[in-house]
């Protein structure tokens, strides 16, 4: 029902619910809140699959520094764990030989063996811890590769900055108070939004009617456009697009603002007592929760229009694998005992 049929005095009750402004309270009168309400947004579900970046993604930075970093001390003790044993103790002799070991240890991340024919036991026991921590890592890098691949990461618009930064078209109800909240508000993202709106006024300001309306909903789908209204009127449009059959997965922001009240109208010169009895009738209704209970069973069905959010996957980060780092840091621990314990023993046998 149209407002101008209460203020015309064609008709005495107006079921609505209308939103509360300025003028409408002026017009006519309202009674008690009915339904508090919330403008939100209405876009495409949208996902969006692994990058070329994701691919390195699988570890976080930090550990990708730490693998680094243990490669390179590893590879350091053991080239100098080395040249002790040979009693070859110069700087420049071991130091030239480091890039031997630092090209060894990175074959094993590859799964490569090492071609050194005299081990000893300070040597197995380095190559052995390192070995472990290469399967530990090396398994978590391709079974979290895997669930990057296949999972679909959830880069859904939800609020009024994300929908400013997709460059999106948005839409909303002509004439609204949502309609004139982004033509007077000089809060710096409404003024960018409503600049947006302005330069395809015939696209962007639209009867409620038309905003929700299947056309309208097809160029959602397509993500040219974006529809701003209550969301109240969105999950009605979803919900009887899902009964019709229509192409679903939407999305609905999670960012709710510039709360509604709907009220119903009556014609301004009613008696006072019938005023009171509609009043009373429809405190009676709202405190019931009956109203509440007939609008969800009315809009229930939006939810099976609404995408899926699937759980994506983070990068796994230094405290996922902090027991790798630990063990590697016991293996050399350890490699250095049993390095004084050959040195030790290789003295006793001298004397």
């Amino acid at each position: 029902m149209h407002l101008r049929i209460t203020v015309e005095e064609e008709a005495d009750f107006g079921l609505g619910p209308f939103a509360v402004n300025y003028d409408r309270n002026t017009a006519v009168d309202t009674t008690i809140p009915i339904f508090i309400d919330y403008n939100t947004i209405l876009v495409n579900y949208r996902t969006d699959g692994p990058s070329f970046f994701s691919y390195l993604m699988a570890f976080g930075w930090e550990v990708w520094l730490g693998l680094i970093l243990s490669l390179l001390t590893i590879s350091l003790i053991a080239c100098f764990f080395d040249n002790v044993m040979s009693n070859n103790l110069k700087t420049t002799g071991w130091i030239s030989s480091f890039p031997e070991y630092v090209w060894k240890f990175y074959g094993n991340l590859l799964y490569q063996g090492s071609s050194q024919q005299r081990i000893l036991h300070h040597q197995r026991l380095l190559q052995a811890f390192w070995c472990l921590i290469v399967i530990v890592l090396m398994q978590s890098f391709s079974g979290h590769l895997m669930a990057t691949l296949v999972m679909k990461r959830d880069v859904q618009i939800n609020s009024l900055e994300d929908l400013e930064k997709s460059g999106l078209l948005p839409g909303v109800e002509k004439g609204s108070s949502l309609h004139s909240m982004f033509m007077y508000d000089q809060e710096p993202l409404h003024r960018k939004l409503y600049y947006r709106m302005i330069q395809q006024e015939s696209k962007s300001f639209l009867k409620i009617s038309k905003l929700v309306s299947d056309p309208v909903l097809e160029l959602v789908k397509k993500e040219k456009f974006a529809v701003v209204c209550d969301s109240l009127a969105i999950k009605s449009a979803l919900a009887s697009r899902y009964e019709r059959g229509g192409v679903c997965d939407f999305h609905i922001a999670e960012e709710k603002f510039h709360r509604l009240i709907l009220v119903m109208t009556l014609r301004k010169d009613l008696p006072k007592s019938v005023f009171r009895e509609i009043n009373k009738s429809v405190f009676s209704l709202v405190e019931g929760q009956l109203l509440t209970a007939t609008i969800n069973n009315y809009i229930g069905k939006y939810r099976r229009c609404i995408g899926r959010k699937q759980e994506g996957t983070n990068p796994l980060s230094v405290e996922d694998l902090q027991s790798v780092f630990i063990l590697l840091a016991s293996g050399i621990l350890l490699g250095v005992f049993t390095l004084l314990l050959e040195r030790f023993y290789g003295r006793v046998r001298n004397i």
